[in-house]
């Protein structure tokens, strides 16, 4: 009795793939398949046994290359009950009917599809039926269209498949010529391949598109005596498919190689890697070479192994996503902490996860900053200077921090659950009202000081800063900063009634006055700096605005002396230097301050005029000018004048007057007195000219 275990021991040492299958046609389920068959195939036993041939050979599998082959060879060979050659043949049992279909995984093997017996008995009208009924029945139920031709190209049978596919009914097309029916066909791959197999009596398969009826076809064409058979069948949706599938993979190699997270995937079994990313390469410091060579273990810290063998063996291989913080170590030996993400995929043989590796190292430490400033934050609220509370959806306070008591004099409960405007002066609630306002749009704003109540009565002038946190459901109102500017409102209070006489001094005179307050920096000019100089007087100005205003010849000088009259805390400074108008012009100016210090040497205050001296400096330009020419007409005089006179005087003394006779001494006498008065009158001219100089230098 033929079993399939009596059949195993046949089969499972053969070299050649083979399968046993039963006779159900059209399902041929598989009975079994020895080792040789599952290696050619890829596959397991479980998989395959108790599977239908029929719709495995019409998978996207190995055992699909074999179909037009394994579904005629099976199908004639149990009609017929012989061999259809070594490939497939039937073992029959005590009663001459087929127990098994063996069939052997040997391509090169393929011999004439069917070759029908003689069967002299038909009638001439059903020669173009090359089966009997049962063999019509089996080719009516397998989901492949066939047909077949005879040697004349004429069509001799026509399955059911085959006029749901063409959409053309067999009494439409048997008989004819095919290559008629189907003229278009004749420049595709049909007519090469058919004559192939018809004139060299060989078996082709092909895949061709067929633009007549946009669609792919799966084609097998098998030679016999009578002409060739064709199995063909619509491959449309796995075409669509594979291209899906070649999309897909395009995808994940792009998503993968192109991902700025470091990717990698590896083998479940061994750990080893079976691709990273270039991410991977760049964030670890491993060639891929390298990667290829490491298992996971390798970028772990000797004292992490122990947790990730258990994380492995317990969560991992459950084949869920799964989410972890690891410890990597890079290969420059870094630490650094990493966030799993992986999931169980199919990467070719192997059983493997893919599993994107996020450097959360840095993240992880700002989160650590964020707690601890956090935590700070909370004590500055509780121990700053700054009132801080909540205003709630409803307008009233729902938080106060401690600082009222400190600031206001007023436990934080007795403001909760209050309007703000329960608090603020009556004079100041409509400014604030119409500040408050542009919340909805500028979502901070700063509100100009206002005076709020304390206790016993009294009103600390304060200035407040409001964010709108109502979309933050940890916050949910209005946050208001405010402080207390009391004693800034108060002093300026009394810096504008000091302003108003400042304002009442500076039109009694003509010198630019002016007032600075060290301490805020603000610069009060006068009148006079219209009149003088044509810039306008007022308080938006600084301590830099006068200092840019010297001339660059005389700043540093200027500077410098000022700082050190401030060190040697002197309460009185002069000083003379140019000074910019505003038509960028440069008037010469003399410069008196008196400088205000408090007990503790601090500058607080420096008031001061600055005169236009233009004129006096032009003046004293013009008689140092004088006195130049002065001293150059006192020197020609001393020195060019006076010398060729007292050369003069020189040789008359060396005459013998004697010698000259009476009438050349008379004339002697003459030129000797003249040459003296001319040296009393030159040394005269020098004593007066030398007095001028020494009483106007």
């Amino acid at each position: 009795m033929l079993t399939v275990e009596n059949l195993k021991n046949v089969f499972k040492t053969s070299a050649v793939g083979t399968l046993l299958i039963c006779p159900d046609a059209p399902h041929f389920t598989i009975a079994y398949a020895n080792e040789a068959c599952l290696n050619e195939l890829n596959t397991t036993a479980a998989d395959l046994i108790g599977a239908s041939a029929a719709h495995l050979a019409v998978e996207g599998n190995k055992l699909a290359s074999y179909r037009g082959i394994l579904l005629s060879s099976l199908s004639y060979t149990l009609i017929f009950k012989k061999a259809i050659n070594t490939q497939c043949y039937p073992l029959l049992d005590e009663d001459g009917q087929v127990a098994y279909l063996v069939f052997s995984l040997i391509m090169d093997a393929v011999a004439p599809l069917i070759e029908k017996p003689s069967i002299n008995q038909m009638e001439e009208a059903q020669a173009s039926v090359i089966f009997n009924q049962q063999s019509a029945t089996i080719l009516e139920s397998i989901t492949d269209a066939f047909f077949a031709l005879d040697k004349d190209w004429l069509v001799t049978y026509w399955n059911k498949e085959a006029e749901n596919v063409m959409q053309m009914s067999r009494h439409e097309i048997i008989g004819k010529n095919i290559w008629e029916i189907f003229p278009d066909a004749t420049s595709l791959p049909f007519y090469k391949e058919y004559q192939i197999a018809m004139l060299e009596n060989v078996p082709r398969q092909f895949e061709v598109y067929y633009p007549l009826y946009h669609m792919w076809l799966d084609v097998c064409a098998y030679p016999s005596k009578e002409g060739i058979s064709v199995f063909f069948r619509d491959i449309g949706q796995r075409v669509e498919s594979d291209k899906q599938l070649e999309l897909a993979k395009q995808n994940y190699e792009t998503l993968f190689n192109l991902s700025p997270l470091p990717m990698c995937v590896y083998d479940i079994n061994t750990l080893r890697y079976l691709d990273v990313n270039q991410a991977a390469i760049d964030h670890y410091g491993y060639n891929y070479e390298e990667f290829m060579n490491m298992t996971l273990e390798d970028i772990r810290p000797n004292t992490a192994l122990q947790n990730f063998n258990d994380m492995i063996r317990n969560e991992v291989n459950s084949g869920n996503i799964h989410t972890r913080l690891v410890t990597h170590q890079k290969k420059n030996g870094e630490l650094i902490t990493v966030e799993t993400r992986g999931n169980t995929i199919d990467f070719g043989n192997h059983k493997a996860r893919l599993v994107a590796l996020i450097d959360v190292t840095k993240t992880i430490a700002a989160e650590e900053s964020v707690k601890r400033s956090e935590q700070y934050f909370k004590a500055l609220i509780q121990s700053g200077s700054e009132l801080i509370a909540i205003i709630d959806a409803e307008g009233r306070y729902s938080y106060f921090n401690s600082n009222t008591n400190a600031i206001l004099g007023v436990d934080p409960e007795f403001f909760l659950g209050k309007s703000p405007f329960n608090f603020i002066h009556l004079d100041d609630i409509p400014t604030v009202k119409l500040q408050m306002e542009t919340i909805d749009t500028k979502k901070r704003i700063k509100i100009s000081p206002f005076r709020f109540y304390t206790s016993k009565g009294h009103y600390r002038w304060l200035e407040s800063v409001i964010t709108d946190m109502r979309d933050d459901p940890a916050v949910g109102g209005l946050v208001t900063n405010s402080r207390d500017v009391t004693h800034r409102i108060e002093y300026e209070i009394k810096l504008k009634e000091s302003i108003e006489r400042f304002n009442l001094v500076s039109k009694a005179t003509s010198d630019a006055i002016f007032d600075w307050e060290a301490q805020n920096n603000v610069l009060f000019w006068g009148e006079g700096f219209r009149e003088n100089f044509g810039y306008e007087p007022g308080a938006s100005l600084q301590f830099s605005d006068w200092q840019a205003k010297i001339h660059p010849d005389d700043m540093e000088n200027i500077v410098s002396g000022f700082h050190q009259c401030v060190q040697s805390k002197e309460t009185k400074y002069e000083t003379k230097y140019r000074f910019r108008c505003s038509d960028g012009s440069y008037k010469a100016v003399l410069q008196k301050c008196t400088l205000i210090y408090n007990k503790a040497g601090t500058l607080l205050r420096m008031l001061g005029s600055i005169q236009d001296i233009t004129e006096i400096v032009n003046h004293i330009k013009a008689i140092e000018a004088q006195n130049a020419i002065l001293n150059e007409i006192s020197w020609t005089q001393s020195h060019v004048v006076r010398a060729p006179i007292a050369r003069l005087i020189g040789l008359l003394s060396l005459v013998n007057i004697e010698d000259l006779g009476p009438v050349n001494q008379e004339v002697f006498t003459h030129l000797h007195l003249s040459a003296a008065e001319l040296d009393l009158v030159t040394t005269e001219i020098i004593k007066k000219t030398e007095a001028v100089y020494k009483s106007i230098t």
